[in-house]
């Protein structure tokens, strides 16, 4: 049998004489051991026997047929010492039990003919080593040794008969025609027939027992197979199947459970599935149930399921567990978590593009009066206060034009970029900022990093809102430093300060909008990065520096081989 969407094998791995004979050579050893042991038990019985009665006659010269059965005593104790010896070094143990059955065979026909040959007591033996064969070797050796019983019987009544061989001491016939009728048809038909019963009996009940015992072996390969299928099944399923007891112990998981909780089967295997998964407790006998939790596995990592369970009942309907379904819905999580970023979007979007009009205007106009306002001989003060109100309106159209570049992304425009240029600068822009004072501003680009093919006014804009919020989270007198790599498939950015850094449970965070740790903060530089660096196929994140702070990184696609970069003329940047 083959099992083709398995992807195995699940033939019977036997010989094919042995799957046509049940009797398999490997029990003959162990049965062989009984048949030697059965064979001492029985002629001891006999020896204890002839003892018995040659003590009751007070001399073995006065029991009729002692001295033949002592000798065939002796012999079977002889051949079963040597037959014991000889196992260790038998090869075939089919050929092995056909002659310890044959011997079996002469030592009970001679024990025969000691008591009085054929129409004696002891005619039953025969009957006895046809069975054992049928035990043994099945219908071939039960028809080879009825037979054989049956010839050997009819072979010592007709030499008997013909005076071939002579009749055994004790048991001589007083006349001819007392002799004629120990002999007679009548008398030894029955002894004949029962052989020849038994060898037929015997012989359909050794058919019925090789054929039991094939369906048997197809049943067990049949339920191995299913074994084998459930257990592949099981394995392959994208999702993790629990089963509990009822007390809640897990009493088995497939790979994908394993995987989902973060441990290997032996560590579940026994385990509460309350304490290690969170499970609820077996529920009731009611329809199956279902339900969300959020799982901290051993590494410190969550991972967010969807259970479901019914209930698992023993043949007689009784409960006597639970199985469960675990479904890792992380993507679902995260694709909720984009949609609410959509949605957010679409409605800054509307809102934005409804108001970014009404508020532009009104600013163009409050900053055209001001630089109107400005006279040469106006006092400091009065000066002050007008560049005060200039920057605040600058930077409030700055923040509208940010808002509208969420909601309305612009196409890109990729033209060739050079990250050192990038950078150079992202770092002169940085510190014409009055906050660059305060803090140390450093670069380092490694060999070998590669160029990007990607729009340079949006990658500018991204470096520049991390370069913003590195310098105002950095103590005075703290660094931030910018650096680009090669990595695999393209180039690593990363803008490292020495600030207070962003806590673990804040950084996937960090990044949506409106969402900010700043007491003054609006929560959008670090969205607009994020968009501008997924439309260029890259991502961002954010780690621990060994500034002491936070680390941003981005990873961009590298350029296209067939893209020629120019010259950079006179400094600019790309």
């Amino acid at each position: 049998m083959r099992v083709s969407d398995c992807g195995f094998r699940i033939d019977d791995p036997r010989p094919k004489s042995e799957i046509r004979n049940p009797k398999s050579e490997e029990d003959l050893p162990r049965k062989l051991l009984w048949l030697e042991a059965l064979r001492v038990s029985l002629i001891t019985v006999l020896l204890g026997g002839i003892l018995v009665a040659v003590a009751r006659a007070g001399g073995i010269e006065h029991v009729a047929g002692a001295r033949p059965l002592l000798a065939a005593v002796a012999c079977a104790y002889l051949a079963t010492a040597v037959s014991i010896l000889a196992m260790r070094h038998v090869r075939r143990w089919t050929r092995f039990t056909y002659g310890q059955l044959a011997l079996d065979l002469a030592v009970w026909a001679s024990i025969v003919y000691a008591t009085g040959g054929p129409g004696g007591y002891f005619v039953y033996p025969l009957h006895m080593v046809v069975l054992l064969a049928a035990v043994y070797l099945g219908v071939p050796g039960t028809a080879s040794f009825g037979a054989a019983a049956a010839l050997l019987y009819a072979a010592m009544s007709a030499g008997l008969h013909q005076g071939w061989l002579p009749w055994p001491p004790g048991f001589e016939p007083a006349t001819p025609a007392e002799a004629e009728a120990a002999l007679s048809a009548g008398r030894l038909a029955p002894d004949l027939a029962s052989i020849l019963g038994v060898a037929a009996l015997a012989g359909f009940l050794a058919h019925r027992t090789q054929l039991a015992g094939r369906g048997l072996a197809a049943a067990e390969r049949a339920r191995a197979d299913l074994t084998v299928r459930g257990e592949f099944i099981l394995g392959s399923l994208p999702i993790g199947v629990l089963t509990t007891d009822l007390a809640g112990s897990i009493r088995s998981a497939n790979p994908e459970a394993c995987r989902l909780a973060g441990r290997s089967s032996e560590m579940l295997n026994g385990a509460s599935a309350r304490v290690v998964l969170g499970l609820p407790a077996v529920p009731e006998p009611v329809p199956a149930e279902a339900g969300d939790l959020l799982l901290r596995r051993p590494d410190g990592t969550d991972c967010p399921l969807e259970y479901s369970t019914s209930i698992l009942r023993d043949s007689g309907g009784e409960p006597i567990g639970a199985l469960w379904i675990l479904r890792d819905v992380s993507e679902m999580v995260t694709i909720r978590s984009e949609l609410d970023r959509v949605e957010r979007l679409s409605a800054l979007g509307k809102l934005a593009v409804s108001l970014a009009h009404e508020i532009r205007n009104p600013l163009g106009a409050i900053r055209g009066a001001v630089e109107l306002l400005r006279r040469p001989d106006e006092d400091p003060e009065s000066a002050r206060l007008a560049a005060t109100v200039v920057r605040e309106v600058d930077r409030i159209n700055d923040l509208v034009g940010q808002m509208l570049g969420l909601a309305k992304p612009q196409p890109l425009e990729p033209r060739p970029v050079v990250l050192r240029h990038l950078i150079d600068d992202v770092l002169t822009l940085a510190r014409q900022d009055a906050r660059s004072t305060r803090v140390r501003l450093g670069s380092e680009v490694a060999a070998g990093t590669p160029d990007l093919h990607a729009d340079p006014a949006q990658l500018r804009q991204a470096l520049w809102n991390l370069v913003k919020n590195a310098m105002q989270a950095a103590p005075p007198g703290g660094s931030v430093r910018i650096s680009a790599e090669a990595a695999e498939g393209g180039a690593l950015l990363c803008v490292d300060d020495s600030g207070p850094g962003v806590p673990v449970e804040d950084r996937e965070r960090v990044f949506d909008m409106f969402y900010t740790g700043k007491a003054f903060g609006v929560g959008i530089g670090l969205a607009v990065c994020r968009q501008a660096v997924a439309s260029h196929g890259g991502r961002v994140w954010v780690g621990d520096s060994n500034l002491g702070g936070a680390s941003f990184r981005i990873f961009l696609p590298a350029a296209r081989p067939s893209t020629p970069l120019p010259p950079r003329p006179g400094g600019a940047a790309d």
